[in-house]
C-alpha cells in the first residue's frame, strides 16, 4: 500500500502515508528508545533498522518478485529520529508471489531473516499490511482461543490491539472481504483515526513495552534468537474477495 492505495493520491491528513512496513530487529517502541543485549545498550527507534533500510531487487518472473535488505553491524541509521544501532549484522528477504488457490488469486508474502555475524542475533520480525476503512465492517480472528469478533470501532478507542497466538483473520466490508492466514504467531491491529486504513500485522512477537524495566532483548515475550549464519522463513497468505453491490 502506498498512499492510500497508488503513488500520486492524496490522503487526510493524518493518515499513514509510508509504504507497506517491515519490522526488524524489534517491534513497536522500546523504553526510552535503547534495547539490551548482552548487557550492552543500544539506541533503536520504532519499529527498528528495517523500516528504513534500503530495498535492492533480487529477482522478478511473471507472477514473484524478491527484494531484500542487509544491515551491517554497528552501523548507525536514524529510525524516527533515533540514531540507531543493532550489534548483529542481518539480511531480509521479502517474497511477494501471486498464486491461485480455489479459483482465487492469492498474494504469499514470505518474509526471511538471516543472522549475518558469529553472535546471537535476538529479533522481532513482521509487517504491515493495511486495507481500506469502512464503518460497516467486522474482524473475526481465529486461533489459540477459538473464535474471536471484533468491531475496528474497538481498534480506534485504544489504537492497537493485540491477538496473541492468531494465525487466521477475517476482515469483513460492504465492498470486499480479506482473509489472512499465517505462521508468524501473533496478529496486531492498528487503527489511530477514523479516516486512517486498518493495519492487520503478523507479528513474531508483541510490541515492546515503553513503560516496564529494560531486561534483555531475547527475554521480551515472542522474540527469538538466531545463532550466527542461522536464517529462518515466515509466511503470509491475503485473499481478497471483492464484493459485488
Amino acid at each position: 500500500m502506498w498512499r492510500g492505495g497508488a503513488p500520486g493520491i492524496e490522503v487526510p491528513d493524518g493518515t499513514w502515508r509510508k509504504s507497506s512496513l517491515v519490522a526488524c530487529p524489534i517491534f513497536g517502541s522500546a523504553k526510552d528508545d535503547t534495547v539490551f543485549i548482552d548487557g550492552k545498550p543500544y539506541p533503536m527507534g520504532k519499529h527498528g533498522l528495517s523500516r528504513v533500510l534500503p530495498w535492492k531487487l533480487e529477482r522478478r518472473t511473471e507472477d514473484m518478485v524478491a527484494i531484500a535488505q542487509e544491515y551491517t553491524a554497528n552501523k548507525e541509521i536514524e529510525v524516527r529520529g533515533v540514531k540507531s544501532r543493532f550489534p548483529i549484522s542481518y539480511r531480509v528477504v521479502a517474497n511477494y508471489t501471486i498464486d491461485d488457490y480455489d479459483g482465487a488469486e492469492v498474494l504469499r508474502v514470505e518474509l526471511s531473516v538471516q543472522n549475518k555475524s558469529a553472535e546471537d542475533m535476538p529479533f522481532a520480525l513482521g509487517f504491515h499490511p493495511a486495507f481500506a476503512p469502512s464503518p460497516d465492517s467486522i474482524i473475526v480472528t481465529i486461533g489459540g482461543k477459538g473464535m474471536t469478533t471484533i468491531l475496528p470501532t474497538a481498534v480506534e478507542r485504544t489504537e492497537t490491539m493485540g491477538l496473541p497466538g492468531t494465525g487466521i483473520v477475517n476482515y469483513y466490508t460492504p465492498e470486499f472481504c480479506v482473509t489472512m492466514t499465517h505462521n508468524f504467531g501473533n496478529t496486531w491491529l492498528w487503527k489511530p483515526l477514523s479516516n486512517a486504513p486498518l493495519c492487520i500485522e503478523p507479528i513474531t512477537a508483541c510490541p515492546l513495552d515503553k513503560e516496564a524495566p529494560q531486561k534483555e532483548l531475547a527475554q521480551y515475550p515472542g522474540y527469538r534468537v538466531l545463532h550466527g549464519g542461522e536464517s529462518i522463513t515466515f509466511e503470509a497468505d491475503l485473499r481478497v474477495l471483492v464484493r459485488k453491490l
